[in-house]
């Protein structure tokens, strides 16, 4: 039996991620970042249907590009490369 210690950081054990999930949501309350209901039901589902990490990351990944697409965003570096091909 190994004697290596495996970090809450970093463990794949469910009580390590619950507790990780926990402290992201009180490090948000601190920064005054609100929860997202419509995120966490999107995220709960991936769960629920046994969606892999990676698809969920994919998945996420393309929601946050429609979401910034949708409200108009754009950032600073965007701006900058469209000029760059106008030029």
């Amino acid at each position: 039996m190994s004697n290596t210690k495996i970090s809450r950081f970093s463990s794949t054990r469910p009580e390590d991620i619950a507790w990780r999930v926990e402290q992201a949501h009180i490090s948000g309350q601190i920064e005054g970042i609100e929860r997202n209901p419509s995120l966490e039901r999107f995220v709960q589902q991936m769960d629920d249907d046994g969606v892999s990490i990676e698809e969920q990351i994919a998945r996420l990944v393309a929601r946050a590009k429609r979401t910034v697409l949708i409200a108009g965003v754009v950032s600073e570096t965007d701006e900058q490369e469209k000029q760059m091909r106008i030029a």
